[in-house]
């Protein structure tokens, strides 16, 4: 990986993460393909292989790789959708990144229990090792924000934060892609240009990158996919 990219790793897991909200498409994945051929799911992560089909996933496109290759930690909403288009919230892709930090080496058991008054008890634990980890952030003190949709933005923050903590070395910063969108600024710049000189994500113009726009699950799975590939 570029030294670069590196850096700004560093730079990002030294400050504060994730308080705010995110928006669908990343522009490469815009537009997702209408399905020509289901996937298959329901594997460990990485395994490749596959017991149950989604309908909604094109075959041979990235996203059915993606899908494919996630889906130890990213189901679907019904046993032959994963809900492609359907924005995914923030207590759901906080759950998938700690199992993701897990999955990578990052100890998360018994974590201090975070504040948060509205998060439900089965992400409890991943919540609470997220903002323990400086990975991510409630809406205040007490209210994490669990029911709503995560953004582009934040979902930028979230996933430049994972590759922070686990691969935190180097020198440089690629300033000149921090100021490719005219829609990203304070806290988001850093997260954007690392993720955009990695190659997980791009914007949904030439100068727009969305950032207040939510995310979809079928973008969150090809952002992990490609991250995970960038590590």
């Amino acid at each position: 990986m570029k030294k670069s990219s590196k850096a700004l790793a560093a730079t990002l897991l030294a400050s504060t993460i994730f308080s705010s909200a995110i928006t669908p498409t990343f522009a490469e994945e815009a537009k997702i393909p209408a399905p020509e051929a289901p996937v298959m799911a329901d594997k460990p992560a990485g395994t490749g292989s596959t017991s149950s089909v989604f309908q909604d996933v094109r075959m041979g496109t990235e996203l059915f790789e993606a899908v494919d290759y996630l889906s130890g930690l990213f189901y679907g909403i019904e046993p032959h959708q994963f809900g492609v288009d359907q924005s995914i919230k923030r207590v759901d892709a906080a759950l998938i990144a700690a199992k993701f930090l897990d999955l990578n080496g990052v100890d998360n058991s018994n974590p201090p229990k975070a504040s948060f008054k509205d998060v439900p008890a089965r992400a409890v634990s991943a919540v609470s090792a997220l903002k323990a980890a400086g990975i991510m952030n409630g809406k205040s003190d007490t209210d994490f924000g669990s029911q709503l949709n995560i953004t582009r933005g934040e979902a930028a923050i979230l996933f430049a934060r994972i590759y922070a903590a686990l691969q935190a070395d180097g020198e440089g910063y690629p300033a000149e892609t921090s100021r490719k969108f005219t829609d990203v600024t304070g806290r988001y710049a850093e997260p954007v240009a690392l993720l955009t000189e990695l190659g997980v994500v791009k914007g949904i113009s030439e100068t727009k990158f969305g950032t207040s726009q939510p995310l979809t699950r079928g973008q969150f799975a090809l952002l992990l996919y490609r991250l995970d590939r960038a590590l």
